[in-house]
């Protein structure tokens, strides 16, 4: 939450940064440092990041605090595919959102901007899974379906999403990085929070059968998932390609 004793001059300091993490017009390195300089000053002065976000040109603040999205996500599948699990498992990993799915109806609880924002992001990763099995496929010269193909390529395609989103945080220093831990440990808590109160009935989820891999489609997968920071995607493109 924003701090009233915190100049216009350090908020508007992040804001820039954040412009620059967020733009067009940088390479790649040039947004994660931004991203990374906006997360070392924020967490000095115990800013959220999220709040500057949303707030308004006014300067009035738009907290954003733990919120609900109940609206059904548009999947355009006419049946729940397997990628659904890596997508909805890729932004809990990078957002710190929790995603309860009831067969094509999808609820996302967190941060408002982090809703939002992965609300935005789930068309996109949904293409962006099928289209990385469906390059592996075409280059494995398969006309049908493989499960090996599909499951490593999907599980290659979120660890290199993983690992690719984690760059800004692996930049800062052993301090910078226990406090956001702190930061990320209370978000996590509020959002747990919300869901045994608005979920208290809630099962477990299952946990996974074994499925089989093919590790060179893994490989690929991976290699793709790695171009892809999921923070510069916009309007269904990215700073990373997963062309292959």
């Amino acid at each position: 939450m924003s701090n009233n004793k915190v100049s216009d001059e350090v908020i508007e300091k992040i804001r820039k940064c954040l412009a620059l993490a967020h733009g067009r017009g940088a390479t790649q390195g040039e947004m994660e440092a931004a991203m990374g300089k906006a997360k070392e000053i924020a967490m000095r002065y115990h800013l959220e990041i999220a709040d500057i976000f949303m707030e308004d040109k006014s300067g009035k603040n738009k907290k954003g605090s733990i919120t609900t999205d109940k609206n059904s996500v548009n999947i355009r599948s006419k049946h729940v595919r397997p990628y659904h699990r890596y997508v909805t498992a890729t932004l809990m990993e990078v957002f710190g959102i929790r995603v309860i799915q009831s067969y094509r109806s999808f609820i996302f609880i967190g941060e408002t901007f982090d809703v939002a924002v992965s609300c935005a992001l789930f068309p996109w990763l949904e293409e962006a899974f099928w289209s990385c099995y469906w390059q592996i496929r075409k280059s494995y010269g398969e006309t049908e379906y493989v499960a090996g193909t599909a499951n490593g390529a999907y599980l290659g395609f979120y660890n290199g999403l993983l690992a690719a989103n984690k760059r800004a945080e692996a930049a800062l220093t052993s301090t910078e990085k226990q406090s956001w831990a702190l930061v990320v440990v209370d978000k996590n808590a509020l959002v747990e929070q919300r869901m045994k109160e608005e979920f208290p009935n809630l099962g477990k989820a299952r946990r996974s059968t074994t499925r089989s891999i093919d590790h060179g489609a893994y490989a690929a997968g991976y290699a793709k998932g790695k171009t892809v920071n999921l923070r510069q995607v916009s309007g269904g493109t990215s700073t990373g390609s997963i062309a292959g």
